[in-house]
């Protein structure tokens, strides 16, 4: 039996990570009779274990969050219902695979979709990882995503496993949100961050003393910081680039000398103080050019 469990992809956070729903399994003693051949949507998509065929007849994709995709696809198991709730009902004998999908930014401006996690039963498929898939479709719920996977090969167990092709999937929706990490209030916010070319609006930002998190995504004084394309922090003087467009956290000590945040007036509001941030000002970032422009409300957190 292959069972996949996925885990986070691309979310960074102050400390923790933005709490999501993760796939579980809920066994089942239900006997199962596995397809002999593949679903229509998925005959183009070749899966083997050992060299055999495993027919696939499953397949579902949820949006993570902004540019970022989690895809199930399995043989007698998964439907949307699972792959919201984070729990599949896994039954002997039946295969499903879990696969996370974000865009990646490279720093001289161009970008790709690609595999930021794979996971079979317990074992991480590594061959997968960073590689460039195409998505066209919608993933909004009952639409129709294509998904074209390249050619993945790797070892589970003592077994080779191979998977490669084009296959179609339902589209279940967004992934409901937790509310961790969310502020209660709307902020406003008229910031905008360019990076590598690509201009974001800003969304969240905080200020903890001196150090400061901006986010393409909402940002509460929590702990936990939601998924977001990009999230710029200033920790102690230190810079941090992170986000499910950086393939993985840059952190340096220069290059953004030129960088001003300008803090203004307080205020109040129901998820506590707050101040007016002013941006200005560009710098490099492992590589990442970094514009910054533009006033938003800060939420002033306290240090302790």
């Amino acid at each position: 039996m292959l069972a996949l469990v996925a885990a986070c992809g691309g979310g960074k956070s102050d400390d923790k990570k933005q709490p999501e729903s993760k796939p579980t399994e809920s066994g089942s003693d239900e006997p199962v009779v596995l397809p002999k051949d593949p679903a229509p949507d998925l005959e183009k998509l070749t899966v083997t274990l050992d060299g055999k065929p495993l027919a696939m007849q499953r397949a579902f994709i949820k949006r993570v969050s902004p540019d970022h995709w989690r895809v199930q696809i399995g043989d007698a198991v998964g439907s949307c219902d699972e792959l919201l709730s984070g729990v599949t009902n896994a039954k002997p004998g039946a295969t499903f695979f879990v696969i996370t999908l974000a865009k990646r930014l490279h720093p001289y401006g161009s970008d790709v979709i690609a595999i930021t996690d794979f996971t079979s039963g317990k074992e991480p498929i590594l061959s997968a990882y960073d590689q460039p898939v195409k998505l066209t479709g919608s993933t909004d719920k009952d639409g129709r995503a294509v998904i074209e996977l390249p050619a993945i090969a790797d070892v589970i167990g003592k077994k080779t496993f191979a998977m490669q092709g084009a296959l179609t999937a339902t589209g279940c929706g967004d992934q409901p949100d937790t509310g961790a990490g969310v502020p209660k209030a709307s902020h406003v916010s008229a910031a905008t961050l360019t990076i590598a070319g690509k201009s974001l609006e800003l969304h969240g930002a905080i200020l903890r003393g001196s150090d400061v998190v901006l986010s393409t995504g909402p940002k509460d004084c929590s702990p936990v910081t939601p998924f977001a394309q990009v999230i710029v922090s200033v920790r102690g003087g230190r810079w941090e680039l992170a986000g499910t467009w950086i393939p993985k956290p840059i952190t340096a000590s220069d290059g953004m000398k030129d960088v001003k945040f300008r803090v203004g007036a307080s205020g109040t509001s129901a998820d506590g103080p707050t101040a007016a941030l002013e941006l200005s000002g560009s710098g490099t970032l492992g590589g990442y050019p970094l514009v910054f422009s533009g006033k938003l409300e800060a939420l002033d957190c306290p240090t302790k």
